[in-house]
């Protein structure tokens, strides 16, 4: 039962989510590729859309601190369809190209063949299938905004137009990407930190071939932060001084396997990996460290645990199968960012090591949407 006490958590919690439909009911004939735009409330069967109201099968409602919605409404609200499997008990939502599959029980929906997390599992109530929605909003490059009222969300899906989308497998070169090091001293010896970034085929146990970006270093500083990054501009169709609200997924290959010991911390819990969206060109500058010059960022990276103003800490490369050799391991996360006078952003993937010794990973499957924010 909520209260007006729960109604607060709204303002921060900005999550939503989904319930099923009937087996075999579908929400739309056709995806849109317009704008659209939905306004779940509180307690609240009526959905206003841009072409008017609808009826929610179930009132939208706070549940541990995340709102949630019935997933038919808002397929149908944003020009989607949402299908329900009743042998399976999964529901899916397709939306533009992208499928979301969710389980009863389950905070790990998968989409496209990558696994996600949810901040909460998915939830059956009175027959209606419930999950968070920052999740939901940002695979679908959706936005959402509390209202003035303080009861109410609105869930915008900008027009086809307003999104660039890039993406690089890495089948034959670097396509663009740069590898580079910091928080190491300037005259470091290659003998001792082994630095190198390549293209290169990824050794992984079974599967197709896949390429991917080499990057590798031994940590002798205590915190070496080893990075990849390109620049996306008016050649991919960003535009000068404009907002985006950007999506990255990428697929990271790693040999660490979990618990394992090492100096300064273990090889996989603590290398942890971060990415950003910037509008100026990472770099690794010279600065002075107690006498001592070392490469320094020119962009907040955070310190190891700790996310930075301009990246932020989306895991670690622990890797989730318990087999020997290298796997992926995918990684989601989404930024706002301002282009600008050139109409220019930045994406930065990288990691920030507590473990003092080798590391050496892949990066593949590089994703990314940029919707432009009105």
């Amino acid at each position: 039962m909520l209260n007006k006490t729960s109604c607060c958590i709204l303002v921060i919690a900005l999550l939503l989510g989904l319930a099923l439909p009937a087996a075999g009911q579908t929400s739309a004939d056709a995806e849109k590729c317009g704008q659209a735009t939905a306004v779940f409330r509180l307690g609240s069967t009526v959905v206003r859309t841009e072409d008017g109201t609808n009826r929610a099968p179930i009132a939208p409602a706070l549940l541990k601190g995340n709102l949630m919605v019935p997933v038919t409404s808002l397929a149908e609200a944003l020009g989607g369809e949402a299908k329900w499997n009743p042998k399976t008990r999964t529901v899916s939502l397709t939306l533009r190209g992208k499928t979301l599959l969710m389980k009863i029980g389950s905070n790990k929906p998968a989409l496209s063949g990558s696994q996600l997390k949810l901040p909460a599992p998915v939830t059956a109530v009175k027959g209606n299938t419930l999950v968070p929605l920052r999740a939901v909003a940002d695979v679908f490059d959706a936005d959402t905004s509390v209202n003035d009222d303080k009861r109410s969300v609105t869930v915008r899906l900008p027009s086809c137009t307003d999104t660039v989308k890039v993406s690089y497998t890495f089948a034959n070169s670097k396509e663009g990407w740069s590898g580079e090091f910091a928080d190491l001293p300037v005259k470091y010896s290659q003998h001792t930190y082994r630095l190198d970034f390549k293209w290169s085929a990824i050794p992984l146990r079974e599967g197709a071939q896949k390429y991917g970006l080499q990057i590798s270093g031994m940590n002798r500083s205590d915190d070496l932060f080893m990075y990849i990054s390109r620049k996306i501009g008016k050649a991919e169709g960003l535009r000068p001084y404009t907002t985006y609200k950007v999506h990255l997924s990428f697929d990271l290959a790693t040999n660490e396997s979990k618990g394992l010991i090492g100096a300064g911390g273990s090889p996989g819990e603590s290398v942890y990996v971060k990415a950003g969206v910037v509008n100026v060109k990472p770099e690794a500058l010279e600065k002075d460290n107690d006498g001592t010059p070392y490469y320094r960022m020119n962009i907040d990276h955070g310190n190891q645990s700790k996310s930075g103003k301009d990246m932020k800490v989306l895991g670690n490369i622990v890797k989730e199968s318990t087999a020997e050799g290298y796997a992926l391991k995918s990684f989601h996360g989404s930024f706002t960012a301002r282009t600008d006078g050139s109409g220019a952003l930045y994406l930065i993937i990288g990691t920030d090591s507590g473990y003092e010794g080798m590391t050496s990973l892949y990066y593949t499957n590089i994703k990314a949407s940029f919707t432009k924010v009105e």
